[in-house]
C-alpha cells in the first residue's frame, strides 16, 4: 500500500472529506476522531504518502461507521 496516489487511495480521501463536510468538522476534529495527526492528513491529501496498512484499518473502520450512522438515520426519517 506505498503508492501514494492510486484511484482507492484518492477515493478514501474524498471519502474522509465528504464526512468532514457532512458533520461540519474542522480537519482537527476529523483527525481526532480518525485517531491521527494533521500531518498524516494533509500528506495523504497531496499525494505525498499514502495511507498505508498500519492506518488502513482505522479509516475503513470510520467510513463503515459513518455509512451504518447514516443508513440508520435515513431509515428512521
Amino acid at each position: 500500500m506505498s503508492e501514494m496516489s492510486t484511484p482507492t487511495h484518492r477515493a478514501l480521501v474524498r471519502a474522509l472529506d465528504a464526512v468532514k463536510a457532512s458533520k461540519g468538522w474542522s480537519d482537527r476534529r476529523l483527525c481526532r476522531e480518525l485517531g491521527i495527526g494533521l500531518t498524516a492528513l494533509d500528506r495523504w491529501r497531496s499525494g505525498r504518502s499514502g495511507i498505508g496498512e498500519r492506518n488502513l484499518w482505522q479509516v475503513r473502520a470510520f467510513l463503515v461507521k459513518h455509512v451504518a450512522e447514516r443508513a440508520c438515520s435515513g431509515a428512521r426519517t
